[in-house]
């Protein structure tokens, strides 16, 4: 703790699985080094569930590079599993930071609707509907831009 500028900062998004946060390093409260670390001790751990879930967890040791003293333990996850990818960093250095990203669902997105306006279930193969979401998008996504040619603005600062 006397080590580091900071005690786990946090750093949002960010979740490293190897490396140093160095801005966050005073130095070593043993020698007084202040130049790079070495990270000891690294274990990964992988598991795979019956359903295909992912599970990967990785920790190390920060130590100083001049006199090995035990900065700190960094602790990283990573899981997987049909819908999302979730990241966890936990360490006195580096900081603590989460982040979960989902799956695109293509064949969600291309939903069908009836004439009322309700979601009916779509029994179109998921190549097919990312083509017809694609196909939805291109025509918005022209539209827009023929109505932003279209209009003639005369305080428009832009010159042709």
């Amino acid at each position: 703790k006397d080590c580091l500028k900071e005690f786990r900062p946090e750093r949002h998004r960010t979740c490293l699985d190897t490396g140093a946060y160095l801005l966050n390093f005073k130095g070593c409260c043993k020698c007084g080094n202040r130049v790079a670390l070495k990270m000891v001790s690294r274990k990964v751990e992988e598991e795979e569930d019956k359903d295909g879930y992912i599970s990967e967890v990785v920790t190390f040791n920060h130590i100083c590079a001049k006199c090995s003293h035990v900065i700190c333990e960094h602790y990283y996850s990573f899981e997987a599993g049909e819908d999302a990818q979730e990241y966890l960093m936990e360490c006195p250095l580096c900081g603590r930071g989460a982040h979960t990203s989902l799956f695109d669902r293509a064949a969600e997105a291309a939903s069908v609707h009836n004439s009322e306006g309700q979601e009916v279930e779509s029994k179109q193969p998921l190549e097919e509907c990312k083509g017809e979401l694609l196909s939805l998008q291109v025509g918005s996504l022209r539209q827009a831009l023929q109505e932003v040619e279209g209009s003639d603005n005369e305080d428009d600062d832009w010159e042709d």
